[in-house]
């Protein structure tokens, strides 16, 4: 038996719907039954039909469905008030400042889920997103498409010497310096632990390899409080047309174990 779910219906294809349509098709509780709007060519109605939710440019049928919860973001008074008056009694009707106050909290949820808490680098969960998106453009336009892992060298030390509050200060100073020298195109993940990965769309391996070496000399340059002079290690690899997103990372990995393994504090490119 399938588990009982939400039922929503937006009101307004434009932005706001196909917006709140985004955030909703992923969310197993919540089922949208419609999306209307008095225009059929709205941008949220090929949108909608591409999701298999059922679009109309009668609101007020859509308002008469067994809902739970009716998101207008029409912004039309008159619409608001016409589905007030009609809706079933046990329907919330949401608009207005209701759907602005909702709408920053839904945008904060999802900053907050993709992003790692401490040092405000994206997670592993942004990076699923992501990758799916930048393979495919790599794909389809046959673009450069670059992939970096570093991993603080001998992390556990700084920990064990002087206590995770110092090693979380490393952990932030090391995403800033990282984030100083890389493109607003191009992505920082905190992979887990000390670990990062940088995606870099529209970019070389000899691109990737300038700069893993210069965020490397920034890194170990730097005089780090309490925990003085720190060193990472890099794996750099180019994406290749049969790559899936893991074996994309395994190639990089495994040019930064090298790395370890051969003395730290270096670059490898991946073979």
């Amino acid at each position: 038996m399938e588990p009982k779910k939400i039922k929503v219906g937006i009101v307004g294809a434009g932005h706001g719907g196909t917006a709140v349509l985004g955030i909703f098709k992923d969310v197993p509780d919540i089922k949208v039954v419609g999306i209307a709007d008095k225009h059929l060519k709205a941008r949220g109605i090929k949108f909608a039909e591409s999701l298999g939710v059922p679009v109309t440019d009668d609101y007020r049928s859509l308002a008469k469905k067994d809902l739970q919860i009716i998101i207008d973001v029409s912004g039309s008074e008159e619409v608001h008030d016409e589905i007030q008056r009609i809706k079933r009694p046990e329907t919330d009707l949401m608009g207005g400042n209701c759907v602005r106050v909702f709408w920053k909290l839904i945008e904060e949820l999802r900053r907050r889920v993709g992003t790692d808490g401490l040092t405000n680098a994206y997670n592993r969960v942004k990076f699923n997103e992501i990758i799916k998106g930048e393979i495919g453009r790599a794909k389809r336009y046959k673009r450069p498409l670059a992939l970096s892992i570093f991993d603080i060298d001998d992390f556990k030390r700084i920990n064990d010497t002087f206590g995770h509050t110092s090693g979380d200060s490393v952990l932030i100073a090391i995403t800033n310096l990282a984030r100083k020298n890389v493109r607003e195109t191009s992505y920082i993940f905190r992979w887990g632990g000390e670990e990062f990965v940088i995606l870099l769309p529209e970019t070389t391996l000899d691109g990737a390899r300038v700069q893993a070496e210069r965020i490397r000399k920034e890194i170990a340059d730097h005089e780090f409080e309490q925990a003085g002079r720190v060193t990472v290690s890099f794996g750099i690899a180019r994406y290749r047309e049969d790559d899936t997103a893991d074996s994309f990372l395994k190639r990089a990995d495994e040019a930064m174990y090298k790395v370890k393994a051969s003395g730290k504090n270096r670059v490898e490119v991946a073979e």
